[in-house]
């Protein structure tokens, strides 16, 4: 692995980690919370979506180089059992939550119903709506093997030139759509189905953290003012429709969040690798426990405070902050059981 991704990676990988979750549990929260206008839910979703994509990124950045060395049975067995379990925990916990706090079930029968009914393996999600995630992410990692050999053997050029032919039949075609111009040649090619969006943020996450050794000011400048022209074109997008426009604030579907995403991790890269704040660098590693434990705490103080009239930001400070915190001194304690720590590590 490139000395650029393991230079100061808990000064600023960690950190970088803490904050994108922070930016997902954001997102649930104010997506359970009535009464927000839409302007604020416009910059609210064009600035938490980067999270994910982020995330993708990460993957990318460190799976590759693994992926590319190890042997394919073993890189799945060290990932996949791991994920499944993850899944079907996450969907188990969040949905026994949520049928006891929501639906008002017994006991017995909100554990029985999630267990059975709402696992996420051999049943449904639920209400469990963080856990898509890990479905495109498993399907990634089976791919891992493949695109390594492919992107590691293979010019920056000529992976830049991948990374723009899914974007033209990817997040460009939905966007076109938006602007109101015609883009039905571009889907018959199988839009956004095809190269997978999630895939490409994987692939570029690798070029950016192992290919690109440029951290300066310049560049800090340069991306902060992409990404707020991004979020400030959105945001007049939906003022100008009256609505969001859906394909705009979603991963698979917008080019916005895509440059917002890749811009976002310039900006932080500069801030991020001058500071070394130990407590993020924690909540960073215990990014993937507050993931799968946090819309569980979302649904427990959302019955807790139902009856409270609240302003809409008080009510997502309330479920952000809360939340936030639980999820992460859960997972601490989480960690000191092996079995548990082998799930949400």
């Amino acid at each position: 692995m490139s000395s650029l991704v393991q230079q100061n990676r808990i000064e600023w990988v960690d950190q970088l980690k803490a904050i994108c979750m922070a930016l997902v549990v954001f997102t649930h929260c104010h997506e359970n919370t009535a009464n927000i206008s839409l302007g604020f839910k416009s910059i609210f979703y064009s600035i938490d979506r980067c999270g994910v994509p982020i995330f993708f990124m990460l993957s990318g950045a460190f799976i590759i180089q693994k992926a590319n060395t190890d042997d394919i049975a073993s890189f799945y067995i060290k990932r996949l059992p791991r994920f499944i379990v993850a899944i079907f925990f996450c969907c188990f916990i969040t949905n026994f939550v949520y049928l006891i706090a929501h639906d008002n079930l017994p006991l017995g029968n909100a554990l029985l119903t999630s267990l059975i009914k709402y696992n996420g393996v051999f049943g449904s999600t639920g209400a469990t709506v963080q856990i898509w995630f890990m479905y495109p992410l498993i399907l990634i990692y089976l791919l891992a093997p493949f695109i390594a050999k492919m992107v590691i053997k293979t010019r920056t050029s000529n992976i830049l030139f991948l990374l723009a032919l899914s974007i033209i039949f990817g997040q460009l075609q939905s966007t076109l759509n938006t602007f109101g111009y015609n883009s039905e040649f571009l889907s018959r090619f199988g839009g956004i189905d095809f190269p997978s969006p999630y895939i490409s943020y994987f692939i570029i996450g690798y070029l950016i953290f192992n290919k690109v050794q440029k951290n300066n000011k310049m560049i800090f400048f340069l991306a902060t003012a992409i990404f707020i022209f991004s979020v400030s074109t959105v945001y007049y997008l939906d003022a100008k429709k009256g609505d969001l426009y859906g394909e705009l604030h979603w991963y698979g579907t917008s080019l916005f969040i895509y440059i917002s995403s890749i811009s976002l991790v310039f900006a932080l890269r500069f801030v991020l690798t001058k500071i070394n704040l130990n407590l993020m660098n924690d909540i960073g590693q215990k990014s993937f426990g507050i993931y799968l434990l946090h819309d569980a705490y979302i649904f427990i103080i959302i019955y807790f405070t139902q009856n409270y009239n609240l302003y809409w930001y008080n009510n997502v400070t309330i479920l952000f902050l809360f939340s936030f915190l639980l999820s992460y001194i859960t997972t601490k304690l989480l960690y000191k059981i092996p079995v548990c720590k082998y799930v949400i590590k």
